[in-house]
């Protein structure tokens, strides 16, 4: 009996061994839609042994037991686990991904057998921190949420809330509203250049602790190119006011700001209202 139970641990052992060690010759390979018909570049490449487990464990837990023939549109990402071993010769099935924006999830397609599966928030945030990253579909919801060319943007001054107008007022001081009594909510704010292009701030509010800023100034050619990009901030759901020195103007400020990168806490200013 001992034996029997001390070949049984033996084989355990080496199960979790062989286990231990496939992971670590695999990466993650992850690919983006390039904006064409289903043509996708290379996007990053997972190499850490943590997270390649935690992306395997989640799509191993999942319940794909439904079978799709064709989705709407081309998969936003698509990754796949692939070995580090150039003399491993297999084709590993990819997973295709697509965003829902409006409701922070994510839906998976396994290609080898268009089995199907729609994730939780949960399942779809702890997936996307590692694959894609906050930073990427905070950019993806700015560009759904303005869906023109470049070159409408002034155009758009009339549509999406402005520095300085009554509407803006009203519609900057009914998110944070929303903020305060935890309802989700996400706004526009548009500062139109006199001699360059506009400055474009997005807030979104997640309905619980946290509000995601947005700042956007690729089309301010006044900036230096170094200076021109797209910067992410993960703020505190308090909203802070600075005031000229002569009281005409109110400025409203993001507040315990955090970059991408860490680093020190910050405030931004993201709307300016006309006192006069």
């Amino acid at each position: 009996m001992e034996r029997v139970s001390f070949v049984v641990a033996m084989i355990g052992i080496l199960i979790l061994f062989l286990w231990g060690c496939s992971n670590e010759e695999q990466y993650i390979a992850v690919q983006q839609l390039t904006g064409l018909e289903e043509e996708y570049e290379e996007f990053r490449e997972i190499k850490d042994l943590e997270q390649v487990r935690k992306i395997n464990e989640i799509v191993s837990e999942l319940n794909w037991d439904v079978v799709v023939e064709n989705m709407e549109r081309p998969a936003d990402y698509r990754f796949s686990f692939q070995y580090h071993e150039a003399n491993i010769e297999t084709k590993a099935p990819y997973y295709s991904l697509w965003l829902n924006l409006e409701q922070d999830t994510v839906e998976l397609v396994l290609d080898r057998d268009n089995s199907y599966v729609s994730l939780n928030k949960k399942e779809s945030k702890d997936l996307l921190d590692v694959l894609v990253g906050r930073e990427s579909v905070e950019l993806k919801k700015v560009k759904e949420s303005l869906k023109v060319a470049e070159d409408e943007l002034l155009w758009l001054n009339e549509m999406v809330v402005r520095d300085e107008t009554k509407i803006g007022t009203k519609a900057i001081n009914m998110f944070f509203h929303h903020v305060s009594e935890g309802i989700k909510d996400s706004i526009i704010a548009i500062s139109p250049g006199i001699d360059s292009g506009p400055a474009i701030r997005s807030l979104f509010y997640d309905g619980e602790d946290e509000i995601t800023y947005v700042y956007d100034n690729t089309r301010d050619h006044l900036s230096t190119e170094v200076d021109r990009s797209i910067y992410v901030y993960y703020c505190g759901k308090d909203v802070d006011y600075q005031y000229d020195i002569h009281g005409q103007f109110r400025r409203f400020m993001v507040t315990n700001c955090v970059g991408e990168d860490g680093g020190e806490k910050s405030d931004h200013h993201i709307f300016t209202e006309n006192l006069k």
